[in-house]
């Protein structure tokens, strides 16, 4: 990215990308002391660890979608931006049936070759210049 001012937004939303990754990190560690201590987990805490996480993944998806929209009109932004959303989304063990459209099917109700279909693409998709 270079020092443009579309540069510097797409420097922004990178960072702001780390920071929702590292808060979803630290919100999960402070979780798990939770489930660890002798008080344990409450419905309540549940309720609010839930509304949390969601809260930051709208942030980080946010700012995903920020990335890609300065990604649009430079080229250098959008290399970026692609290899910042393999790395999260698509990075192998993730699960990427999620973020299409299923129909109600959850994980377990396609099959494993499926999965390897999409995987194969999505690799063949990393190499390719945008």
């Amino acid at each position: 990215m270079t020092r443009t001012k579309i540069g510097q937004a797409a420097k922004a939303a990178l960072a702001r990308i780390e920071i929702a990754k590292s808060r979803i990190h630290a919100l999960h560690y402070v979780m798990q002391g939770i489930r660890e201590s002798r008080y344990g987990e409450t419905p309540e805490l549940r309720e609010d660890f839930s509304r949390l996480h969601s809260f930051l993944y709208r942030e980080l998806n946010d700012a995903y979608a920020t990335l890609f929209l300065w990604g649009v009109v430079d080229p250098a932004t959008l290399r970026e931006a692609r290899k910042a959303a393999f790395e999260h989304y698509l990075r192998e063990g993730a699960s990427i049936m999620q973020y299409l459209d299923m129909r109600g099917k959850h994980p377990g109700m396609w099959s494993a070759d499926e999965e390897k279909e999409f995987r194969a693409e999505i690799e063949a998709a990393k190499k390719a210049e945008p």
